[in-house]
């Protein structure tokens, strides 16, 4: 089936995760801002994944990273080019978070974790933490530490440079690190 050419840059979209009402998978769907019509991104096929959780657009607006859980159990970073509406794994884990560039992903696999989009192996950065955000220069990774406490924490892309921002965060508060874009 062919699929028109979004224009992400100019045309101001929405993704919506909708579930079947038979308490299938999520699905993603675009939604246009402009108009209101909406299509389905992402069909899944029901027993093979969970389907398309926690979408994020890529700053150059040609991807869509998100996460599923796989028949087995692992979740995997999937990619969805919006250009030519192709899909592959990436990387085993979860919370991606794309580079300021688009050429990076990083990601709690576990520990957390840099990979370049056009492939390769994953980076430990050898410190256990969830929810990237990236600087916007890209040379600094926020997230949340969960070694020992759940603290807010930096750390380089090459794994350098860890240092605690906060020692005083509830256990209890669900942190989301964001370096924000103004």
């Amino acid at each position: 089936m062919a699929h028109p050419r979004l224009d992400a840059e100019r045309t101001p979209h929405r993704l919506r995760g909708l579930s079947p009402r038979d308490g299938g998978a999520l699905q993603l769907y675009l939604a246009n801002a402009r108009t209101g019509t909406t299509r389905l991104l992402l069909p899944v096929r029901i027993g093979v994944s969970s389907g398309a959780d926690g979408p994020v657009w890529s700053p150059s607006g040609r991807w869509l990273a998100y996460t599923s859980l796989t028949r087995h159990g692992p979740y995997q970073i999937l990619l969805f080019s919006i250009m030519s509406f192709h899909r592959h794994r990436l990387a085993l884990g979860m919370a991606p978070a794309w580079s300021p560039d688009s050429r990076q992903i990083a990601y709690n696999g576990g520990r957390l974790s840099v990979i370049n989009v056009n492939g390769g192996r994953p980076r430990s950065l050898r410190v256990y933490g969830s929810s990237p955000s990236w600087s916007p220069d890209g040379r600094w990774i926020v997230f949340e530490s969960t070694a020992k406490n759940e603290e807010l924490a930096e750390i380089r892309p090459d794994g350098r440079g860890f240092h605690l921002i906060s020692h005083l965060t509830p256990r209890w508060l669900d942190i989301q690190p964001d370096w924000g874009r103004g």
